[in-house]
């Protein structure tokens, strides 16, 4: 754990707490020669608790800390330090055509799929941050990455199957690429479809896209190649192994085929032990200034109060 300041030139103001001292010590020895014309001294002692003039250490204390919050504050303290977390920010791309209604999975792929997701999701440690994809014809941005598990959680669960429309997994790469834009950490996306792109973007232009991103890409394909045993099945086409394995190559990701349940969650299970640790950063300015202001206030209310000077 490290302390940093993100505008070091305020820390010069520092210099002000001799200064301070000074113009306390000051002050004092003025009010106590005030004070020596006062004739009643048993008077001040029972108001001032035994001192002719009190020295209010604990007041020029109290200055001082405000003072270096304020510094501090505008200096842009921060903290650095390490938490356990997955070696990416993710975005998991999540196939919603209708295709997904496939019963070889139980209940369904999607479902199936969706309570994968939800595991992999709980698996991985709470600084990762995640973000959902859902895409049919068109892609959606359903949650941004984030590293509120419960938020991502409500976002999987939202995902339903799209009674119409194709499978846009060009447009998929895209939309997960652009949500990871401003990540600050190896960016990957964990696509998981069971068809063959036939809308929007091309593939190619998606996989050239992540590249200049720097993103990798981790493919799953669910099913077999053959079509899906789904309600209109002439409709549907097999997972395109090829195209996603080749896509996954060239972003230096993976490829993994899932036929049945037991190799969907396998795949899950080995992305998600892609763990590690990263640097957070924790800029502390705002609380150093409310409890800069939280001081001044203690300030003046004991200094109308004990602390008072007579006269």
């Amino acid at each position: 754990m490290d302390f940093f300041v993100y505008r070091p030139v305020y820390l010069w103001f520092l210099i002000l707490i001799p200064l301070l001292v000074v113009i306390h010590q000051y002050s004092m020895k003025y009010v106590e020669r005030k004070a020596l014309r006062f004739a009643n001294f048993k008077a001040i002692e029972r108001v001032t608790g035994g001192e002719t003039v009190p020295k209010n250490n604990w007041l020029l204390l109290m200055r001082t800390v405000t003072l270096v919050f304020f510094v501090f504050s505008a200096a842009g303290l921060a903290i650095k330090y390490s938490v356990p977390a997955h070696e990416y920010d993710l975005v998991i791309a999540i196939d919603a055509s209708s295709s997904m209604s496939a019963q070889d999975f139980q209940p369904n792929r999607l479902e199936a799929l969706k309570q994968t997701a939800l595991g992999f999701v709980e698996a991985i440690p709470s600084g990762s941050r995640v973000g959902i994809v859902a895409f049919s014809s068109t892609a959606a941005i359903v949650a941004e990455p984030s590293t509120d598990k419960a938020r991502v959680a409500r976002a999987i669960r939202s995902v339903g199957v799209q009674s119409i429309g194709g499978t846009a997994v060009g447009d998929a790469l895209f939309a997960s690429a652009n949500a990871l834009d401003n990540s600050g950490a190896p960016k990957a996306i964990l696509l998981a479809t069971d068809g063959q792109s036939n809308l929007g973007t091309s593939v190619t232009a998606a996989v050239e896209y992540c590249k200049e991103q720097e993103v990798r890409l981790f493919a799953i394909g669910i099913g077999s190649p053959e079509a899906p045993d789904a309600q209109f099945p002439e409709l549907f086409t097999g997972v395109d192994e090829e195209s996603l394995s080749s896509a996954a190559s060239e972003t230096n990701g993976k490829y993994y085929a899932a036929p049945d349940a037991a190799r969907l969650q396998a795949a899950f299970a080995e992305i998600a032990g892609k763990t590690g640790e990263r640097t957070e950063e924790n800029n502390l300015s705002i609380p150093l200034m409310a409890l800069a202001f939280l001081f001044v206030f203690v300030d003046w209310s004991l200094s109308s109060s004990r602390y008072r000077i007579i006269p």
